[in-house]
């Protein structure tokens, strides 16, 4: 599609909603329902009556204008291995940005000086990066898990010397009082 057709395709995004819930744009499920009464995904029946007056899915329409105002569109050629600049594949990995970039993208003056790698390289040297770091982070957990656990014994054989040290203070508290009677009787 030229860009003045994709334009109109997008300023006139009208979502609805049929029975079975499944949502589609206005012309293409009155198209496909032209041909079947039914939901083009699950096949439920859907009434002649019932496809005239579908409702609109307000929630997917402002997420469709929401996509639009964020250029969200661009990002499908980065899903499709794509630069969305040059709409070059995707060969090469930054790594002074830590970005995808095609061969054009290294070429120009925005990845002037930096280093690159072919993708593969850099993904499995960040996917050993990551797992390195996974893996200490891991350590790290057992590491805390047995202080917490450490700490929780301090706790409790602090608390059990607690009360042992409180008998004792008892006890010497009520032998300190009879000493004192026993003193004063006489």
């Amino acid at each position: 599609l030229d860009p003045h057709e994709q334009t109109k395709i997008n300023q006139n995004f009208n979502a609805v909603v049929l029975p079975c819930g499944h949502s589609f744009c206005s012309p293409c499920i009155t198209e496909a329902l032209g041909s079947q009464q039914q939901c083009p995904l699950c096949r439920s029946a859907v009434a002649a009556g019932e496809a005239k007056c579908l409702p609109a899915n307000l929630i997917l329409k402002s997420l469709v204008e929401k996509a639009q105002r964020e250029d969200v569109g661009r990002g499908c050629y980065s899903a499709a291995g794509m630069c969305p600049e040059h709409e070059e594949k995707f060969k090469l990995f930054c790594l002074t940005d830590l970005q995808l970039a095609c061969i054009i993208c290294r070429d120009g003056e925005k990845h002037e000086g930096h280093r690159f790698k072919p993708i593969k390289e850099a993904a499995q040297s960040l996917r050993t990066d990551l797992e390195m770091f996974l893996q200490s982070v891991a350590e790290d957990i057992n590491v805390m898990e047995q202080l917490a656990k450490a700490q929780q014994e301090n706790l409790r054989v602090t608390g059990e010397r607690s009360k042992q040290l409180m008998v004792q203070i008892g006890q010497n508290g009520k032998m300190i009082f009879c000493y004192i009677r026993k003193n004063n009787a006489c």
